[in-house]
């Protein structure tokens, strides 16, 4: 589990906000309340790899475990005000659910509309899927979700997924972290919010033993392969999350040891 690092973190890295709140519509609140839940369940059932999370607070939250190591998420968030869905889409090495937007080859988080219009930046009809209130045109909506779905969001996943295993800068660092799993403390995410909280965030200058020597590693391998510009101006949040996923294996592996 992430914990108050991530979201310092996230700011201090994404600087990205979400879009703003849908709008008011008036009347919405005169509607009788949809069978949200079973409607979004109906239209996940298109898509049998995504497994409901039922503890899951802040919407409904659908995940694929692949067995490649890297899982990936479909969040469904739902205005019964403002009469609009919300769609997130999430790919992670992390183990969990991660909300932080941006990201790098170890876990990404985008909405669903930015896949369709291939652009950051949404006007407020773009970003959400509106309906009136009755299950009819409810489901409508949400039909659109499951087209987009599989025009976009299956294959943004499946390239996701691909980083884990073709060679890349990502593959080479999980093989690195198994290799020294025996050396990232239980405590590293403490370690690295020290760290960062030294240098107020700011990961050009953040100083941490095993880090640097992951960054150092990562950047001579990104040398001799082709890596783009940006996968290599974010090494270092590479370098963290990497870090992250070792403790992540390490609990992993401890707790399936206790249940023995």
């Amino acid at each position: 589990m992430l914990e108050p690092y991530a979201e310092k973190f996230a700011r201090a890295v994404l600087r990205e906000e979400r879009g703003r709140e849908a709008p008011d519509l008036p009347g919405a609140e005169n509607n009788m309340r949809l069978p949200t839940r079973k409607l979004i369940n109906e239209m996940m059932n298109d898509f049998p790899k995504f497994e409901p999370v039922e503890d899951y607070k802040r919407g409904y939250l659908f995940a694929w475990a692949s067995e490649a190591g890297m899982d990936h998420y479909i969040v469904i968030s739902s205005s019964q005000k403002n009469l609009c869905y919300e769609v997130d889409l999430s790919s992670t090495i992390l183990g969990q659910f991660d909300n932080r937007y941006g990201g790098n080859l170890a876990r990404g988080l985008c909405r669903l509309p930015n896949l369709r219009e291939q652009s950051n930046a949404l006007s407020q009809q773009q970003a959400y899927y509106y309906h009136d209130g009755t299950v009819e045109v409810a489901k409508e909506a949400l039909n659109k979700i499951a087209y987009e779905i599989k025009k976009y969001a299956l294959p943004w996943f499946e390239h996701n997924q691909s980083n884990i295993s073709n060679g890349s800068i990502l593959q080479y660092g999980t093989e690195w972290i198994k290799k020294n799993i025996d050396r990232i403390p239980l405590n590293i995410e403490q370690q690295l919010e020290e760290a960062l909280n030294r240098v107020n965030y700011s990961t050009i200058r953040v100083e941490h033993q095993l880090l640097d020597e992951l960054k150092s590693c990562l950047r001579e391998y990104a040398s001799t392969i082709d890596t783009s510009k940006d996968d290599r101006q974010k090494i270092v949040t590479l370098g963290i999350d990497l870090l992250m996923y070792g403790k992540y294996l390490k609990t992993a592996a401890n707790r399936e040891q206790m249940n023995k």
